[in-house]
């Protein structure tokens, strides 16, 4: 039930409401903490999708989800700070 409200709001442009809809349907599903992943990192909430994606039961869907998590993180991260000495941990 859950799934098929997600499902219609990410067909009506809402993929927060969808991800929080998928998050609150892996409760009962654990599948569905994939797509929560998926959707909360499209939208921005990184954090959340970390979180979302440690609830993936299968490893090798989890693997991917952390992938493409990191991927978003490192392109979210102006390439003014991948210069030497100002990003974070790299020596001055």
């Amino acid at each position: 039930m859950l799934t098929t409200l997600a499902h219609t709001y990410l067909d009506a442009g809402q993929p927060l409401a969808a991800a929080r809809l998928f998050e609150r349907a892996s409760q009962s599903d654990p599948t569905a903490a994939l797509k929560a992943a998926e959707l909360y990192r499209n939208v921005g909430y990184l954090e959340r999708a970390l979180y979302m994606n440690a609830q993936i039961p299968d490893q090798k869907e989890k693997s991917a989800s952390a992938s493409a998590f990191f991927s978003s993180l490192n392109a979210s991260i102006p390439p003014s700070l991948w210069s030497r000495g100002s990003a974070p941990g790299s020596p001055r």
